[in-house]
């Protein structure tokens, strides 16, 4: 299972992430510097970058304990036998290695992770919607000051 991806499919997404957040940061990055006062850009790029790089890490951790949380719970209840715990330990800690298990208990890690992650998935939706959101609600927000 986890040598059967082909590298290619991997370093796609990789190189795909790569583009469309050039993309968004580099439109990003030019709105908000030419609508704001020259002393506001500073701070603002600062404040960008930071809210930009807590996302990334709070993002990461959440989806991956989210991730790891339920596919603990999935595999303890789906694999039976006196080494189940030890077989979902060793699979939560070495997933390359699950193509050394037993075929079903590999169909077992397969089904447990797709769930896994489409739960992990939805949360992301939900915080992009709530993102987006926020950033939509604020398009008509008056940065130059009173005049």
């Amino acid at each position: 299972m986890g040598n059967t991806l082909p590298l290619a499919v991997g370093t796609l997404d990789l190189v795909w992430e790569g583009i469309t957040q050039g993309i968004i940061t580099v439109g990003w990055l030019v709105a908000v510097t030419s609508t704001m006062p020259d002393e506001m850009v500073a701070p603002a790029m600062t404040m960008y970058m930071l809210f930009r790089n807590i996302g990334y890490t709070v993002g990461v951790a959440l989806a991956s304990s989210i991730s790891q949380s339920i596919l603990k719970d999935l595999l303890t209840d789906r694999i039976q036998g006196p080494d189940a715990a030890e077989i979902a330990e060793f699979i939560r800690t070495s997933i390359r290695k699950v193509d050394t298990l037993s075929p079903d208990i590999q169909q077992i890690v397969a089904e447990s992770l797709s769930t896994a992650l489409q739960k992990a998935s939805l949360l992301i939706i939900v915080c992009l919607i709530c993102t987006a959101a926020l950033a939509f609600s604020l398009k008509n927000v008056n940065l130059k000051g009173p005049s």
